[in-house]
């Protein structure tokens, strides 16, 4: 009885020292990932969203990673048919969650996502079914924004450089969005305006998609879209 006792009392200090150093590493990196966050929402709002966009992807990858490499490597099936269903129901759970990701975050992600929807020789066809709608999901820029894009990048409203500029677009899409304009000549020409947030953190975030891909295909090989970042460059 002595020993059994001596052995709890000494264990429950080694319990509490770990808990209270797992909490003290828990503030900590909470309390930088806070710091970080405040201090990039001060300095620059469009890499602030960048910054957001790329956390509720990375969080949608992981649980997406955990529920296909539980069931190529762990679970266990009666037969090919049970195989093919439970892979089957991944697929509508997740496909619609990735269409909404590609929805909620814009422009780069929509190109993602109707990259990924003509992959029909690659992907499951729910994933292909799903991403489809992604061709009529490009919202079109403000008229501040594309007025904003003008007076940064030529110092010029458009009515300055134009005879007329519609600001209506003709069409959207997931960089940037296509406007009838009239040049003083009489000319009528299409005007190519990228959408304003992009102009300064799409290489950005390219390079965090590029990122977690890596981090996909090291922790599940199976999970091979390194093609997928050069797909977007393009």
């Amino acid at each position: 009885m002595y020993w059994a006792s001596s052995s709890s009392s000494s264990i429950m200090p080694l319990w509490r020292r770990a808990l209270k150093r797992g909490g003290q590493a828990t503030l900590v990196l909470g309390g930088g990932y806070c710091g970080f966050s405040a201090g990039l929402y001060a300095y620059d709002r469009d890499h602030f969203g960048s910054w957001l966009r790329l956390q509720k992807t990375a969080v949608l990858a992981s649980r997406m990673l955990s529920t296909y490499a539980w069931h190529l490597h762990f679970k266990q099936f009666a037969t090919e048919e049970d195989r093919e269903e439970h892979f089957h129901q991944c697929h509508l759970r997740h496909a619609p969650e990735l269409r909404d990701l590609c929805y909620s975050n814009g422009g780069l992600y929509i190109k993602v996502g109707q990259i990924l929807g003509l992959m029909d020789h690659i992907l499951p066809y729910e994933y292909v079914e799903s991403l489809a709608g992604c061709f009529d999901a490009c919202p079109p820029s403000s008229n501040e924004d594309v007025e904003t894009v003008f007076l940064e990048e030529l110092g010029k409203r458009p009515e300055e450089i134009f005879e007329s500029f519609e600001r209506e677009p003709l069409a959207s899409a997931s960089f940037a969005q296509v406007h009838k304009a009239t040049l003083p000549s009489g000319q009528v020409v299409a005007v190519k305006v990228q959408h304003r947030p992009l102009q300064r953190t799409v290489q950005s975030e390219i390079e965090g998609v590029d990122f977690l891909l890596k981090i996909v295909r090291a922790i599940e090989p199976a999970f091979g879209f390194d093609w997928l970042a050069k797909k977007i460059r393009e």
